[in-house]
C-alpha cells in the first residue's frame, strides 16, 4: 500500500519536532481521514503527546480508504526535514516499507520500522476538567521560563476569577496573573496543579511556530495543553506532580 502527502515543510518539523519533544524516538504514523496523526507516551509515563497534521492543511493527501499504519524513527525524519525551508512544499510518501521526504531536488528515503515493534499507543485520559484557557503561545512561554529561574516546578491554578502561573523557590517567588483582557477564551473553575517545569518548556520549544495554547485543568489532575494553528496541533497530556503545596 502507498500513501502520499504533500505540505509545507513547517508542518511536517513542528509536527515530528513535537513528538520528540517527550524523548519519543520510534511512533506509529497514521494516515487517517482527516490527516496525519501519532499518538505516543515518553519513556517516563509521564507525558503523551496526540499529534495531527490536518488533511485541510495539505496540498495533496492520498491514502488508502481503510488508512495506514507506518512504523517511523521520530528523530532521524526530524533531522532530514530540519535541511527543508519552512514555506517550501515537501512530498511524504510511504511506499514498498519505506518513507521518503523529498522536494524538487533531493529525496531522502529510510526504512520504516515494524509497527508491532513499537509501543502500544496510550488512550486519552477521560477525565472532566472545569478550567480552561486560551492564550498567546508567547505569552505562556514568557511565564513558564520566567517561574524556570525560580524553582524546577510550577503551579498553575484558577481561584475562580483570574489564571496564573507561579513558582516558590526557598527565598524567592514569582507569579504571572493572566485575566479576561489578555486571555483569548476563560473558562472560570476553581483548580490547582503543580507540573514539572522541564516538560513544559520542552513542550514550548517544540511549538515556537504555532499561535496559541488552550489549558486545561482540574485539582491534581493531568493536565491537557493543546499548542495549535491551523494545521497543527501538539495535545499533550501532562501528569500532575504531586506534593503538599
Amino acid at each position: 500500500m502507498k500513501a502520499e502527502v504533500i505540505c509545507k515543510a513547517e508542518h511536517i518539523k513542528t509536527f515530528l519536532k513535537g513528538i520528540g519533544a517527550i524523548a519519543v524516538s520510534e511512533a506509529k504514523l497514521r494516515f487517517t481521514s482527516d490527516g496525519l496523526k501519532v499518538i505516543a507516551v515518553d519513556p517516563a509515563n509521564v507525558a503523551m503527546i496526540h499529534a495531527t497534521i490536518d488533511r485541510t492543511a495539505m496540498d495533496v493527501y492520498s491514502a488508502p480508504e481503510e488508512g495506514l499504519v507506518a512504523g517511523i524513527d521520530v528523530f532521524r525524519l526530524y533531522e532530514m526535514a530540519k535541511g527543508f525551508k519552512d514555506k517550501e512544499s515537501v512530498e511524504l510518501i510511504v511506499e514498498d516499507s519505506r518513507i521518503k521526504l523529498k522536494n524538487k531536488n533531493m529525496t531522502y528515503s529510510v526504512a520504516l520500522i515494524d509497527p508491532n515493534a513499537i509501543r502500544k499507543e496510550p488512550k486519552l485520559p477521560e477525565v472532566d476538567l472545569p478550567m480552561k484557557v486560551v492564550l498567546g503561545i508567547d505569552s505562556f512561554k514568557q511565564a513558564v521560563q520566567a517561574a524556570n529561574k525560580i524553582s524546577d516546578h510550577v503551579i498553575l491554578r484558577c481561584d475562580g476569577d483570574k489564571f496564573y502561573i507561579e513558582a516558590k523557590g526557598d527565598v524567592d517567588a514569582i507569579k504571572t496573573i493572566f485575566d479576561d483582557t489578555e486571555l483569548i477564551e476563560f473558562v472560570k473553575a476553581e483548580a490547582k496543579t503543580m507540573f514539572s517545569i522541564e516538560y513544559l518548556l520542552e513542550f514550548c520549544k517544540a511549538s515556537n511556530k504555532l499561535d496559541v495554547i488552550d489549558i486545561r485543568l482540574g485539582t491534581d489532575y493531568p493536565g491537557f495543553f493543546s499548542f495549535r494553528d491551523n494545521a497543527v496541533e501538539l495535545l499533550y497530556v501532562l501528569a500532575p506532580r504531586i506534593e503538599n503545596v
